[in-house]
């Protein structure tokens, strides 16, 4: 089954090239995310679609597999929580 990660906390995310992938509102409650991620990527895109704010520089933090896409295969993706 399909879950949104929370953004309880929720301030950063790095999305690797590899995901091809965002679904249309799998962060539409994360205020005060901001995605890491690399130019042309699916998630820069998804990020400028729904005005979520981008940074390019991804950086390790912590790390965990979520399903972005919505077709239940999941992504590494790096995150930060306050």
């Amino acid at each position: 089954m399909w879950t949104r990660p929370s953004c309880d906390g929720l301030t950063e995310i790095a999305i690797p090239n590899s995901v091809t992938t965002v679904g249309d509102s799998v962060f539409s409650r994360c205020d005060k995310l901001t995605i890491q991620t690399p130019k042309h990527s699916a998630a820069e895109k998804y990020a400028e679609k729904n005005g979520s704010s981008v940074s390019t520089p991804i950086e390790a933090r912590d790390a965990g597999r979520f399903d972005l896409s919505g077709d239940g295969t999941k992504a590494l993706v790096y995150f930060r929580m306050i």
